[in-house]
């Protein structure tokens, strides 16, 4: 964690991908209930990018909140998203 409060001040955004990143399954990844907070405090910008097609928006984020991971009022986009933007 102190290798990433180092470079923090060098990043403008972070895009992460969900499963195995952020959770496997319905488990929280140790230190992802963190990165959001930490990102929000050094006004960081962020965004999850996943293949999850099953679910929406709301859910995804809903799910990851109660694994305790608070991604606020970041944007998730996921494939069935895509799909739906190309057609």
């Amino acid at each position: 964690m102190n290798n990433l409060i180092e470079i923090l001040p060098k990043i403008k955004a972070i895009i992460f991908d969900m499963d195995g990143v952020l959770r496997i399954g319905q488990y929280p990844i140790k230190g992802s209930e963190k990165i959001f907070t930490l990102l929000k405090e050094k006004n960081i910008k962020s965004m999850i990018l996943t293949n999850e097609c099953r679910f929406s928006q709301k859910k995804i984020k809903d799910d990851l909140k109660n694994m305790g991971i608070d991604i606020f009022d970041t944007p998730i986009y996921t494939a069935g998203i895509c799909v739906y933007n190309y057609l």
